[in-house]
């Protein structure tokens, strides 16, 4: 199974993905602790689809296709 999430607080970047064969996820019930990111709430993870878009990427539950 694969899960990304939105990381967007780290100031002087951009918005930026990081997926679950980026960095490890482990989920402690309504939590998520990403590998050196932090604890974030688990409603901002997005689980893959295990779907393709027609360029070959990913699509993750909430995506615009």
């Amino acid at each position: 199974m694969k899960f990304r999430i939105l990381v967007d607080f780290i100031e002087g970047f951009d918005p930026y993905y990081i997926t679950s064969e980026q960095r490890t996820f482990s989920f402690f019930g309504s939590s998520c602790s990403v590998e050196n990111l932090g604890l974030f709430d688990i409603s901002r993870i997005q689980r893959w689809t295990g779907l393709k878009d027609k360029n070959g990427k990913d699509i993750y539950i909430g995506d615009i296709v």
